[in-house]
C-alpha cells in the first residue's frame, strides 16, 4: 500500500483498507506516509488509519468530520473537510507514470533538472549539477532521453500523450481549489488569532503547495516525451507543429523564449518564437537523442 509523506488522501486511504479488509487482508506493506512527528506535526492518513483500525467512527464522512473537528472545532471543520477532500480528487484523477510518479522523481532528478527538448545542447559542465547525483549509470539513455531507461522504456509515448491534458482538467483544478481555500482560512485564522488553526493551514498548505510542483514535474515531464517522440515519428506536418507548440510551452523553455531578445516571432504557418539550440526539437541518431542543427 502506497501513501505519500505529502499527501493528504483520506477518502483513498479509507476506501484501501476498507477493500483489503473486505477480501480478508491482515498484514500489509505499507511505503511511505508513516511520518515522524518532528517532521510532520499533523498526519491525515495516520489519523484515518488509527479511526478505521480501531473501530472510532461509523463511516468515512463521520471520521473525516471528528478529526477536523479536533483541528480546528466544530464550526469550521466542513471547511478543512472540504480542502482534504479536494486534495484526494487531484490524487485520485492523477495520472501515473510508472516509475517517475514514485522514486523515480528522486532518482532522475527530475524536480530539478531542466526539461528542455535537446538537452545534450547544454553543456556537460552545467548539467553536472543534477547529473552527478541522478540513481543510474553513466550510459544512462535517460541523461538524454526522459522516455528511456537502461535496457527499458519508462514511460510508453502514447500513455505520455495522454497527461498533460488529463493532468491540466482533472488533477490541477482541485489542488488550486484547495490550496486557495486553505490560505483564505490561514488569512482568516490568522485575523482571529487562532494560532493552532494557523499553524495547522500553513502545514497543510505547504504540503499541498509542494503536492502541485510535483504535479506539475510530472505533467511536464509527459509533455517533453509526447512532444519530443511525436516530433522524432515525423508524420503529419500539423503534428509535428503540435509537437513543438508542446515543447516550447514547458516553462524551463518559455522562460527564454520570452525574455526580450526572442520576441519576434516567427512568420508563416507556426507563428512560434525563435528558440535556442536546447530548445529546438531532437532527431535521433545513432541511439541517441540529439538536437536538430
Amino acid at each position: 500500500m502506497e501513501s505519500r509523506a505529502l499527501v493528504r488522501i483520506a477518502r483513498l486511504t479509507w476506501e484501501k483498507l476498507a477493500s483489503m479488509r473486505r477480501v480478508g487482508a491482515t498484514r500489509i506493506c505499507h511505503l511511505g506516509g508513516l511520518n515522524p512527528p518532528e517532521a510532520v506535526p499533523f498526519s491525515l492518513n495516520q489519523e484515518i488509519f488509527r479511526l478505521f483500525q480501531f473501530g472510532l467512527a461509523a463511516d468515512f464522512d463521520q471520521a473525516l468530520h471528528d478529526i477536523a473537528a479536533r483541528q480546528v472545532g466544530a464550526e469550521e471543520a466542513d471547511d478543512l473537510a472540504r480542502a482534504w477532500l479536494l486534495l484526494d480528487q487531484a490524487v485520485r484523477h492523477f495520472m501515473p507514470f510508472p516509475l517517475c510518479t514514485g522514486v523515480g522523481t528522486v532518482w532522475l532528478r527530475l524536480l530539478v533538472r531542466p526539461l528542455v527538448p535537446g538537452i545534450e545542447a547544454i553543456p556537460a559542465a552545467e548539467r553536472a549539477y543534477y547529473e552527478r547525483f541522478m540513481v543510474g549509470s553513466g550510459h544512462s539513455p535517460n541523461i538524454v532521453d526522459l522516455a528511456r531507461n537502461v535496457l527499458f522504456e519508462l514511460v510508453p509515448v502514447d500513455y505520455a500523450c495522454r497527461g498533460p491534458e488529463r493532468i491540466d482538467a482533472r488533477s490541477m483544478p482541485p489542488l488550486v481549489q484547495a490550496i486557495d481555500l486553505m490560505r483564505s482560512k490561514l488569512r482568516d485564522s490568522r485575523l482571529l488569532g487562532d494560532e493552532a488553526a494557523g499553524e495547522l493551514y500553513r502545514d497543510q498548505c505547504h504540503r499541498a503547495r509542494a503536492l502541485k510542483c510535483l504535479f506539475e514535474t510530472q505533467r511536464n515531464t509527459a509533455a517533453w516525451i509526447c512532444g519530443v517522440h511525436t516530433f522524432l515519428r515525423g508524420g503529419t506536418s500539423e503534428a509535428r507543429i503540435e509537437a513543438r507548440r508542446l515543447l516550447w510551452e514547458l516553462p524551463d523553455c518559455a522562460k527564454v523564449i520570452n525574455t526580450p531578445n526572442t520576441r519576434e516571432r516567427e512568420k508563416g504557418i507556426i507563428g512560434i518564437p525563435p528558440c535556442p539550440d536546447f530548445c529546438k526539437p531532437v532527431v535521433a541518431a545513432e541511439g541517441r537523442i540529439t538536437k536538430v542543427s
